[in-house]
C-alpha cells in the first residue's frame, strides 16, 4: 500500500477536523511541502464540492465562522466547516 500523497494529506485533514481552528503548525505537520498555508487554500474548491467549507481570516470568511457560532481564524489559522447552504451566502462562490 502507498503513502497518501501530500495533498490527500491535507484534504483528509480538513475532513476531519470540522468545527476546530487549524493553525498553520498542523498544516505544517501533515502538509510537508514549500508553501502549506497555499497547500491548504488549493483544497478548498475540492472539499466545497464535497460539503466543507475552508475559512481563514480574509472576505466574508469571519462573519460566516461568527455567524455559525465558531471564533474567527487569525492569520495563520483555517476553520473547517460543513457547508450550510441555506444560510452561507459564500457557498455559490467556491463551487
Amino acid at each position: 500500500m502507498s503513502k497518501p500523497s501530500e495533498y490527500a494529506r491535507k484534504l483528509e485533514l480538513f475532513r476531519r477536523i470540522h468545527g476546530k481552528v487549524v493553525p498553520r503548525t498542523a498544516v505544517e505537520g501533515v502538509v510537508r511541502q514549500k508553501d502549506p498555508m497555499k497547500r491548504g487554500w488549493d483544497a478548498r474548491k475540492q472539499l466545497s464540492a464535497e460539503g466543507t467549507l475552508i475559512l481563514g481570516r480574509q472576505g466574508d470568511d469571519p462573519i460566516i465562522a461568527t455567524k455559525r457560532g465558531f471564533p474567527p481564524p487569525k492569520k495563520g489559522e483555517f476553520l473547517a466547516l460543513p457547508v450550510d447552504e441555506d444560510r452561507d451566502a459564500y457557498w455559490g462562490s467556491v463551487k
